[in-house]
C-alpha cells in the first residue's frame, strides 16, 4: 500500500501513547488501511491531496457494508490518523477534523432469556461431567471442562468475551473468589464469582488445562486445542453450540438476572458481607 510507512508510524504512536488494548489498536489500524486503500482507488497519491469530500465518499461506500457502530469506530480511527499526520508534520492540514461520527441509536444489547440461561448452564453441567471416560478422549474431556469453566465464569461475572480470553491463571484468586479483568483501555477491575464458577475453574485447572498446555500457552487461563490462548471466535462458537442454535448475534454474552438472583450470587461470593 502506498501509505504503509505512515500507517506503521501511526500504529507505533498508538501503541506507545494511547493505552489502547491490542484488539482496539488492530481494529483502528485496519480501519485506517481500509480508508487509505479507498483513497488510493480515488487516485490520491499524497496525503496532502486528501479532502473532506474524499473521506465522505469513503464513508458513504463503506457504510453500505458495515453497521453504524462499526462506521463510528472507523470514523474515530480515521480522524485520529489525520490528526496525527497534521500534528507530526506529515500533512499541512487535517482534512478529517470536520468528519462527523454516525449517530448510533441507544438500544440495549441482545440478551439471553432466563430459559436460555438455564439451558446453557444445564448443558455446561452435563458436558463438564467425566463419569464415562471411555466414551471420550482425554483431550475432549479437557475441552468440556474448559467450556464449563468459561461459561460458568461468563455467567457469574457478565464480563465481555474479549476480557475472558485475555485472562491469565494468576488473575483468578480462589481465596476470595475474585478475578482481575483487563477491559477497554487496559483498565482493570476485580469481579466476584460464586461457588459454581469456582468449582468449574478448579476442575479445569486441575484436570483439563494440563492436558492442553504447550509451549505457547504461557499463563493463559483458557486454551484452545493446540495449546494456544483461546480466541473470541471459539468462545462464541461454544456458546452457540451449547444453546443449540446459531442465531445469537450479540458480540458479548449477557444475561438478565432478577434482584433476588443477584443477591443470591453476591451472597455466595461474599457470605460475610
Amino acid at each position: 500500500m502506498l501509505f504503509d510507512k505512515s500507517v506503521e508510524a501511526f500504529d507505533t504512536y498508538l501503541k506507545a501513547n494511547r493505552g489502547l488494548s491490542e484488539n482496539t489498536r488492530k481494529a483502528y489500524r485496519g480501519d485506517v488501511e481500509e480508508c487509505l486503500l479507498a483513497l488510493e482507488r480515488l487516485r490520491c497519491r499524497d496525503l496532502n491531496e486528501v479532502t473532506i469530500e474524499d473521506l465522505r465518499m469513503w464513508m458513504a461506500e463503506s457504510s453500505k457494508n458495515h453497521a453504524k457502530s462499526s462506521m463510528a469506530r472507523k470514523t474515530v480511527a480515521v480522524r485520529g490518523f489525520f490528526a496525527w499526520t497534521h500534528e507530526h508534520g506529515v500533512t499541512t492540514t487535517d482534512p478529517a477534523c470536520a468528519l462527523m461520527t454516525p449517530k448510533i441509536p441507544d438500544t440495549l444489547p441482545d440478551v439471553l432469556s432466563e430459559s436460555q440461561a438455564e439451558q446453557l448452564m444445564e448443558r455446561v453441567d452435563e458436558d463438564g461431567e467425566t463419569s464415562q471416560p471411555k466414551e471420550r478422549t482425554m483431550k475432549q474431556q479437557a475441552i468440556e471442562l474448559r467450556d464449563a469453566a468459561m461459561l460458568e465464569l461468563l455467567y457469574a461475572t457478565g464480563m465481555r468475551v474479549a476480557e475472558l480470553v485475555g485472562l491469565d491463571v494468576p488473575d483468578v484468586v480462589f481465596s476470595n473468589r475474585t478475578v482481575k479483568v483487563t477491559g477497554k483501555g487496559n483498565k482493570q477491575r476485580v469481579m466476584p464469582f460464586g461457588a459454581p464458577a469456582q468449582k468449574a475453574i478448579r476442575r479445569w485447572l486441575d484436570d483439563g488445562r494440563p492436558l492442553l498446555v504447550g509451549e505457547q500457552s504461557a499463563a493463559a487461563l483458557f486454551l484452545g486445542r493446540q495449546g494456544k490462548r483461546i480466541d473470541q471466535r471459539m468462545v462464541r462458537r461454544v456458546v452457540h453450540e451449547l444453546l443449540g442454535h446459531s442465531s445469537l448475534k450479540t458480540t458479548q454474552l449477557y444475561t438478565h438476572v432478577s434482584i433476588e438472583q443477584l443477591k443470591a450470587r453476591y451472597g455466595q461470593a461474599f457470605p460475610r458481607a
